[in-house]
């Protein structure tokens, strides 16, 4: 008789806390809009358009037909700080590629070499929609939740022509395998994103 008193005892406990919970859930309501800190920095606190403004003089200087074929930046998830961004610039006069990278300080000129064959270049009056844009717009869409999964380890930004010669950014993110958990894409023009990988 006492153990089936100390039961129902219990049971009303219980309902007791499990009918506060609800209530004060059903008062304060559902989160529906969660609250994430900055996306992490990529290209060492500078957007890729004003990295390029910067590049601008080493253009003039290096070839006055330089055009560039891409654009890009990483980030390690556990790094203090991000790297630079880095431009493959071309010079069909002069038959050379160059990979060089843009610091807030220093640019430096990683590699110069010979180009086999003519490259797909950007085309800067439609690159209209800056880095720091699409990085924002995906960390808010998905990649807060992303970046927080203990598996994504690094995470990459490109902009360059597809084949089918849309220009667009393209943010990678890997894991500690290097295999790609994420592949997301914004048209550099328009704006327009969709998930998955470039055809």
């Amino acid at each position: 008789m006492r153990r089936k008193f100390w039961l129902l005892a219990l049971a009303t406990v219980l309902l007791a806390i499990i009918t506060a919970l609800f209530i004060s859930f059903v008062r304060s309501g559902p989160t529906t809009t969660p609250v994430y800190g900055p996306p992490p920095e990529v290209g060492a606190g500078k957007t890729a358009r004003e990295a390029y403004q910067a590049l601008l003089p080493w253009v003039q200087q290096w070839a006055p037909d330089t055009q560039l074929v891409a654009i890009s930046a990483s980030r390690l998830k556990n790094e203090a700080q991000s790297g630079g961004w880095s431009f493959q610039a071309y010079s069909a006069t002069q038959g050379k590629l160059a990979i060089v990278l843009v610091q807030p300080d220093k640019i430096w000129v990683l590699r110069e070499k010979n180009a086999l064959y003519e490259q797909r270049t950007i085309d800067i009056d439609a690159w209209q929609v800056d880095s720091e844009q699409v990085l924002n717009r995906w960390w808010k869409t998905r990649g807060a939740s992303l970046w927080a999964y203990n598996a994504a380890h690094s995470l990459y930004m490109h902009l360059g022509e597809r084949q089918d010669g849309k220009l667009v950014w393209q943010i990678n993110v890997l894991n500690t395998e290097g295999e790609l958990l994420e592949s997301w894409e914004v048209d550099a023009q328009t704006g327009e994103a969709r998930s998955g990988g470039i055809p």
